[in-house]
C-alpha cells in the first residue's frame, strides 16, 4: 500500500470535530472506490450480536477486510457514513473511540444519522469512500460508515474513475 494522500482540512472557523471521531473536509488524489455498507456479521454475512462497541468493532473490521479486497486500508478513507440504531451521546463516545482506533489522528469526513432499529442484532453498519492513489498504486481509508439495521449481508466493492 502507498502512503496515505489525504488532504484533511478542518478549519479554525468550524468546531473541531476530531473527538467525535471525523473530520470536516477531506479531499484525495486519483479513483475513487465505494464500499458497500458493513455490519457486525460473519464470513456468511450472518449477523453476529453484541453490544454497540463490538458491533462497531466488527463492521470496522469488516470494512477493513473490504477495502484490503480492493487492495486499499484505512489510510485511503475519505468519507464515512454512519447509521446508528437508538443513537445517543453514549454511543456517539464509543464510535468516536473506536474511529480513533482504526484511523488514528487523521479521521475521513464523517456524516452520522441516528435511525430506529429494525433488528436487535445489527445496531451499526459502516459503508465508504476511499481514494486510490493517482500513480495506479491502491490504498484504502474508510470515508463512508454506516450501520445497518437491516441484516443484509454486504454488496461488495465498486470501482469508479475520477477524472480531474
Amino acid at each position: 500500500m502507498t502512503s496515505d494522500q489525504r488532504v484533511v482540512t478542518n478549519p479554525a472557523t468550524l468546531h473541531d470535530p476530531t473527538p467525535l471521531g471525523h473530520s470536516h473536509a477531506v479531499s484525495a488524489p486519483g479513483e475513487l472506490v465505494f464500499i458497500a455498507g458493513q455490519y457486525a456479521s460473519d464470513s456468511s454475512g450472518a449477523p453476529v450480536p453484541g453490544d454497540f462497541a463490538a458491533q462497531v468493532d466488527l463492521s470496522l473490521t469488516n470494512l477493513r477486510l473490504a477495502l484490503e479486497g480492493g487492495g486499499l486500508g484505512f489510510e485511503h478513507v475519505v468519507r464515512l457514513g454512519s447509521y446508528v440504531g437508538d443513537h445517543d451521546l453514549g454511543k456517539l463516545e464509543i464510535l468516536g473511540r473506536a474511529m480513533h482506533a482504526a484511523f488514528g489522528e487523521r479521521l475521513p469526513a464523517q456524516t452520522l444519522c441516528g435511525v430506529a432499529p429494525r433488528t436487535a442484532s445489527a445496531c451499526i453498519r459502516a459503508r465508504s469512500t476511499a481514494s486510490a492513489c493517482a500513480d495506479g498504486h491502491r490504498s484504502a481509508s474508510p470515508t463512508d460508515d454506516c450501520v445497518s439495521l437491516r441484516g443484509r449481508p454486504p454488496i461488495g466493492i465498486t470501482h469508479r474513475a475520477l477524472k480531474r
